[in-house]
C-alpha cells in the first residue's frame, strides 16, 4: 500500500472563525434553550406568585365567612387567562376576631410580611415602566425588587396559617353545637 506524504508547508489561510452572518448550530441551540428556560422560569415564578396570593386571599375570605356565621363548602376564585383574579385590597386584619387562637400572632406577622412585599412589588413595577431612572431610583428599584421576591413564599405561608385558623374556627363551632350531654 502506498503512503502519501503530508505536505510540510503550513496552511495558507490559517484558522478562521465563522463568517459574519453564519450560524453555528450548537451555539444557536444553546441561545434558544437559554431563552426558553428563562421564559419558563419567569412564567413558573409568576404562576407560583399568583396561586400563592390566591391561596392567601381565598383562605382569608373563608375565615371572614366563618367569622360572620357562614359555613361555606368552598370559596370560589375567579380566573382570567389562566390566572386568578385578585382583589386590590390588603389581607384582612383578623387579630381581634382570632384573639383566642394560638397562631394569631404568626398570622398577623405573615399578613404584615405579605402587605409590605405587595407594596414593594407595586413600587418596583411603578419604577420599572420609567424610560429613565436616576441612580438613586435604580438602587431603589433593585432593593424593592429583591425584597418583593419573597412575596409568593410569604403569601403561601399566610395561606397555610389561615387554613389552620379556619380549622380552629370550624372545630370551635362544632364544639359549640355539640349537646352538653355528649361531652
Amino acid at each position: 500500500m502506498e503512503r502519501r506524504s503530508v505536505p510540510s508547508r503550513p496552511c495558507r489561510r490559517g484558522l478562521e472563525g465563522p463568517r459574519k452572518g453564519s450560524i453555528r448550530p450548537h451555539g444557536d441551540a444553546l441561545i434558544r434553550l437559554a431563552r426558553l428556560y428563562g421564559d419558563l422560569e419567569s412564567r413558573t415564578k409568576d404562576l407560583y406568585e399568583n396561586t400563592s396570593l390566591a391561596y392567601a386571599y381565598g383562605t382569608a375570605g373563608a375565615l371572614q365567612s366563618v367569622l360572620t356565621g357562614d359555613n361555606p363548602s368552598y370559596i370560589e376564585l375567579r380566573r382570567h387567562d389562566g390566572r386568578y383574579v385578585l382583589h386590590d385590597s390588603l389581607l384582612p386584619d383578623l387579630r381581634d376576631a382570632l384573639a383566642e387562637w394560638s397562631g394569631n400572632q404568626r398570622l398577623a406577622a405573615l399578613r404584615e410580611a405579605v402587605a409590605s412585599r405587595e407594596c414593594a412589588d407595586s413600587f418596583a413595577n411603578g419604577l420599572a415602566v420609567s424610560q429613565y431612572l436616576a441612580d438613586h431610583e435604580a438602587a431603589d428599584l433593585a432593593k424593592a425588587s429583591e425584597f418583593a421576591t419573597g412575596l409568593a413564599d410569604c403569601a403561601y405561608a399566610y395561606g397555610e396559617q389561615a387554613e389552620s385558623a379556619l380549622h380552629f374556627l370550624l372545630m370551635a363551632a362544632a364544639a359549640d353545637h355539640t349537646p352538653k350531654e355528649n361531652q
